[in-house]
């Protein structure tokens, strides 16, 4: 979504900047080079994993890249549409113990 020009002017003067959305009404504003996909896939190293060992659950719009970098990137059913657009799963509502669902069929458990 495009910025409006007054903002882009205010955020400046904090040099290299990251922007997201954790809600339509909402900015997050993250130092450079920082998002949740980059931090994943630092934690992942640590572990010496790929990104093809990675299942990413998100539910907003702010998790979009993260699920886009995971092998397997899933939306829960109660996600926003901007997300459940790019994902590679639709699970079920959290409320609905979704991650769970997923999990066990992915894991055939």
């Amino acid at each position: 979504d495009p910025m409006p020009a007054s903002i882009v002017q205010a955020l400046e003067v904090l040099g290299d900047y990251h922007i997201t959305y954790s809600h339509e009404n909402a900015l997050d504003i993250l130092p450079g080079g920082v998002s949740k996909a980059k931090s994943l896939a630092h934690l992942a190293q640590q572990y010496g994993l790929g990104k093809e060992n990675v299942i990413a659950f998100g539910d907003n719009i702010n998790d979009i890249e993260m699920i886009q970098w995971a092998e397997i990137g899933v939306a829960m059913g109660n996600a926003h549409n901007r997300l459940q657009v790019v994902a590679d799963i639709i699970a079920p509502d959290n409320t609905d113990a979704g991650i769970a669902v997923v999990l066990e069929d992915l894991l055939d458990l």
